[in-house]
């Protein structure tokens, strides 16, 4: 387990403006705006990957390892598309979540990576649709 998490700090890849790593913690239910706020903020730009499941040192953008993971029964792949669908307007063609097993370090863990496109020029700015606020959210 130790190797794996040390290999990945190794081999990291630092953020950029079309690499975002996330905890798995940002993909609590309550946080379904801040999500949608990334994902906006992806296509309204360059488009990108956002990982959910990996530790950040510090604000350096590189990643340290896999954290814990996330449970896929209680966050699956299909809650985090919904939520994405719902709350962004225009919806984001394109995009793809993929689920990624973390069963060597932390069995019947996973991490997601969400590939967000970007959005197309000609419409206006993808947005966020905020039920709770009863009013839409440009990135």
């Amino acid at each position: 387990m130790g190797n794996d998490r040390k290999r990945s700090a190794r081999d990291a890849v630092r953020e950029t403006l079309t690499l975002d790593y996330k905890k798995s913690a940002a993909l609590a239910r309550d946080k379904a705006a801040e999500i949608s706020k990334d994902v906006s903020a992806f296509a309204n730009s360059a488009g990108g990957t956002i990982i959910y499941g990996m530790e950040e040192k510090d604000k350096s953008g590189y990643p340290t390892c896999i954290d814990g993971g996330i449970d896929p029964r209680v966050i699956s792949a299909d809650w985090l598309n919904d939520i994405i669908s719902s709350n962004i307007r225009p919806a984001i063609s394109g995009m793809r979540i993929n689920e990624v097993s973390l069963h060597s370090t932390f069995p019947g863990r996973v991490a997601y990576i969400v590939y967000v496109p970007q959005s197309d020029p000609s419409l206006r700015s993808v947005g966020i649709r905020c039920a709770s606020l009863h009013r839409e959210i440009t990135s």
